[in-house]
């Protein structure tokens, strides 16, 4: 593992158990790695949001009715 340097490191700020400001230390790689996370969340979000706008709206009945059509013709298997 590479040594870091002062410049891949960023000061962030918490508050301690008593409520005090306290200054932290954390690597560029690893803010980078939470930011993308975060917006992979954002994205999920958006994504489960959306499907359940479009089921509210009936968009996707359509789904449902191809599966008990498959259901009464006997096309169904347990998984």
């Amino acid at each position: 593992m590479q040594a870091l340097t002062l410049n891949d490191l960023h000061p962030q700020y918490v508050l301690d158990p008593k409520g005090q400001q306290t200054a932290v230390i954390i690597s560029l790689d690893k803010i980078k790695a939470l930011l993308e996370r975060l917006n992979e969340l954002e994205a999920e979000q958006a994504w489960d949001e959306q499907i359940a706008a479009d089921a509210a709206h009936g968009k996707l009945d359509f789904l449902l009715q191809e599966a008990l059509d498959a259901e009464q013709k006997g096309q169904l298997i347990d998984l």
